[in-house]
């Protein structure tokens, strides 16, 4: 089957310059998400979070990206038109309002993902840790990547290995392939204190869940058509079959057998460097689409 393509991002409201939750803003929720056109919004923890309908287009994933983006963005504004919506990877709340919030939206009752490196849960940080992030909350980008059927099931143990393997072999090369460049869309310092470290990802039965990037993506069109189509290439290139996995003793991953896309050194190596590569170009993100379109070299 093709690659399909889709997307939960967190976004955050705004009333003036200060966060607020939208616990009363909007309706639907993890188990019960409220339908739109093109996806289905709800409300989690503080943040207003939406989801689109994936895709093999890059085309539409940017024009579902945007339609649902924007619908989530209207649900809201029809109960208080002064509330926008942004896309930052994370916000603090001023103390005084932070206690005004239902508890419930305040848990982080997120389950565990994994760890692409070591094969291991990340741990979810206890609220007793967050010393100095108490009123702090984060926004994800996460991405998820659809290359089986899930309604054929996963068997046996050592299928479900093998789907478990793939998947992190997945997302440490998308590490490497996409970390490199993000600070030229995410700025922010914050989140991945606490969340979205690389290597994070799910496993799923259509696929996986990419869970390393933040909601800094979602309002750029651009970053969302790089992302679609380099995202897509390498899951067409592991499709190949030429990418070699090497299980250790430990349980760590060695890859090998893609000079384009194993490492963050033979990736350097292939783009003549990502920082004199992105220095020489007048726009660094147009770059990289017409790299990652046509194959153009520095």
């Amino acid at each position: 089957m093709t690659v399909l393509i889709g997307a939960d991002p967190e976004l955050f409201a705004f009333k003036g310059n200060k966060p607020i939750s939208v616990h009363n803003l909007l309706t639907g929720d993890k188990k019960n998400p409220l339908p739109v056109e093109e996806g289905a919004v709800q409300v989690d923890g503080t943040a207003a979070e939406f989801n689109i309908i994936p895709t093999d287009s890059e085309k539409v994933f940017v024009e579902r990206i945007a339609k649902v983006r924007n619908n989530i963005q209207s649900i809201i504004q029809k109960v208080d038109k002064k509330v926008v919506l942004r896309s930052i990877p994370a916000v603090r709340f001023d103390k005084d309002y932070w206690e005004t919030i239902p508890s419930a939206n305040k848990e982080l009752g997120c389950d565990p993902d994994f760890n692409a490196y070591t094969g291991g849960e990340n741990e979810i940080v206890p609220e007793e840790q967050r010393v100095g992030f108490e009123t702090m909350r984060t926004g994800s980008g996460h991405i998820h990547i659809g290359w089986r059927d899930p309604k054929v099931p996963l068997e046996t143990e050592e299928q479900r290995k093998e789907h478990f393997i793939n998947c992190r072999v997945l997302t440490m090369i998308l590490d490497n392939v996409i970390l490199p460049f993000e600070k030229y869309w995410d700025k922010d310092k914050e989140r991945r204190k606490l969340y979205g470290k690389p290597g994070a990802f799910r496993p799923k039965p259509y696929g996986c869940e990419y869970r390393v990037l933040s909601n800094a993506w979602v309002d750029k069109p651009e970053v969302a058509s790089l992302l679609f189509r380099t995202i897509t290439d390498v899951v067409n290139e592991l499709k190949k079959g030429e990418i070699k996995i090497y299980e250790q003793v430990t349980g760590i991953l060695q890859i090998s057998g893609s000079q384009r896309l194993t490492t963050w050194h033979q990736f350097n190596e292939f783009m003549g460097g990502y920082d004199s590569f992105c220095v020489k170009s007048n726009t660094p993100i147009d770059r990289l689409i017409r790299f990652f379109k046509y194959g153009e070299k520095v």
